[in-house]
């Protein structure tokens, strides 16, 4: 069986009874940086072997992963933070069991998409996960362009080097674009911001971006009343 274990995405409390009792039956246990899951391991006495599955080497370690589930081995998926094969190594896997019928199994655990969608207080439409922010100028600005037509609200992953360079964009786009960004979910410096570009562009040039980000871009339907600093619906 491979099991897909959510893990803590900054507190280390947050990770179930049954994650923990898995990785330590587990026959080993497939991850992203093993360094990082060694910190998770020892925190809660998990002495099972910890074998590096990354995007590097992750197609030429498939085949053998699938021989021992052929073979009944247990096998436990972790990612550095958070469920694993989203946005991370394990897809392809995954999707190989499924093609050979080899049982997969879903241990849920802390997710960043979830996390922020509460924290920002997601209101009742249409929620799409795009992924990653493009680094390229050109995918960036289709993006964007995709997020500001949106009917509901879009989702993505960015990094603290990257963060400003994507509200630039957005600014040059639709000034006014009301945006969220969620960061350090979980961990002491947790921080949820919301406003327009410009606004979120004046704060992080003051504090430098750190941590994780999720970002948020309100579609169409949307729009910002910075007199009373809410997003509100838009007269459409």
């Amino acid at each position: 069986m491979l099991y897909l274990v959510g893990t803590p995405i900054g507190n280390l409390e947050d990770f179930s009874f049954r994650a923990v009792r898995l990785l330590k039956s587990a026959d080993y246990i497939l991850c992203e940086d093993t360094r990082k899951t060694r910190i998770l391991a020892k925190q809660y006495d998990v002495k099972t072997n910890l074998v590096s599955f990354h995007r590097f080497n992750e197609r030429a370690r498939q085949q053998r992963v699938i021989e021992d589930l052929q073979e009944n081995r247990s096998i436990c998926l972790v990612s550095d933070a958070g469920m694993p094969a989203i946005c991370d190594p394990g897809s392809r896997l995954v999707r190989a069991c499924h093609a050979k019928n080899l049982p997969v199994s879903v241990i849920p655990g802390p997710s960043a998409l979830s996390s922020a969608m509460s924290m920002i207080g997601c209101i009742d439409l249409p929620v799409q996960f795009c992924g990653f922010m493009p680094k390229s100028a050109g995918k960036l600005q289709k993006a964007l362009e995709m997020a500001i037509c949106y009917k509901g609200i879009s989702l993505f992953f960015d990094t603290p080097h990257r963060i400003l360079k994507t509200l630039y964009s957005l600014c040059q786009l639709d000034p006014k674009r009301p945006v969220a960004v969620a960061r350090e979910m979980t961990k002491i410096y947790e921080q949820h911001l919301e406003g327009t570009p410009q606004a979120l562009i004046d704060h992080f040039v003051q504090k430098k971006p750190k941590g994780e980000f999720v970002f948020v871009v309100y579609g169409i339907a949307y729009c910002f009343d910075e007199e009373n600093l809410i997003v509100k619906k838009a007269k459409c």
